[in-house]
This record gives structure tokens, C-alpha cells and sequence, in this order.
């Protein structure tokens, strides 16, 4: 087979896959905003929702605009608990932001993660 390449352009855009960590990080970040953040092609895997969700639990007021969120800042925590489910990025995140509340707080860990030691985080706390 013979295959001949003439010289040409290319053109349009590429949308890269969101980064699960970097996602997390800014969720957490955007919760002790005192502003509103727009966050551009969101990460909606497991561990990104469950940020999303502790982000919410902790005071933050998350909604869609299309296909960005938008998040208010604002640490007032509303709910007791918080759900981790298996971030083992996000429960090392959010365990700090829950000490900074003066009432009693619990994160729940879900399938691996409640297999993982935790005791860096606990120690301190």
C-alpha cells in the first residue's frame, strides 16, 4: 500500500479530560471562597461528587449553569455528617475543613476506604 501526505492545516479544539484531583482541590478551595467560583468542564466521577456533596454538607451552594457549576462559598456547615464514599484525595481534604467548625462533625468512608489507615489524619485531630 502507498500513502501520500500533502502538507495541510489543521483546525479546532480539544477539550482534555477533567483532572479527578485538581477537581477536588478546587471544590474544597471554592467552598472557603468568600465569592462565587465557575468551575469549567467538571470532573463527575465518583470521587468528584462525593467532594461536591462534602463541599454542600460544609456550607457551599452548588448549581448548574449549563454545562459549568457554579459555586457560592461560604463554611456554615448544615448537616452533621459528611459522605466521603471511597475519596481517599477528598476525606484528607474535607477532615481539615470539618475541625474548623466548633461543633462535632463525622465523615463517613465508604467500600476501600474504610480498609486504608487514617491515622495521619485522626493523630492530629
Amino acid at each position: 500500500m502507498k500513502l501520500t501526505v500533502h502538507p495541510s492545516s489543521l483546525q479546532g479544539t480539544v477539550v482534555a479530560p477533567p483532572s479527578k484531583s485538581v477537581f477536588q482541590r478546587v471544590v474544597a478551595a471554592s467552598l472557603l471562597s468568600k465569592s462565587t467560583t465557575r468551575l469549567t468542564n467538571p470532573c463527575f466521577v465518583d470521587d468528584g461528587l462525593a467532594s461536591l456533596s462534602m463541599a454542600g454538607a460544609l456550607g457551599a451552594t452548588i448549581e448548574e449553569d449549563g454545562e459549568d457549576l457554579i459555586v457560592t462559598g461560604g463554611y456554615n456547615p448544615r448537616q452533621e455528617f459528611l459522605e466521603a464514599g471511597e475519596s481517599g484525595l477528598g476525606i484528607r481534604l474535607f477532615t481539615p475543613l470539618t475541625a474548623l467548625h466548633h461543633k462535632p462533625l463525622e465523615i463517613r468512608a465508604g467500600g476501600s476506604l474504610t480498609k486504608r489507615p487514617m491515622n495521619q489524619l485522626a493523630e492530629p485531630l
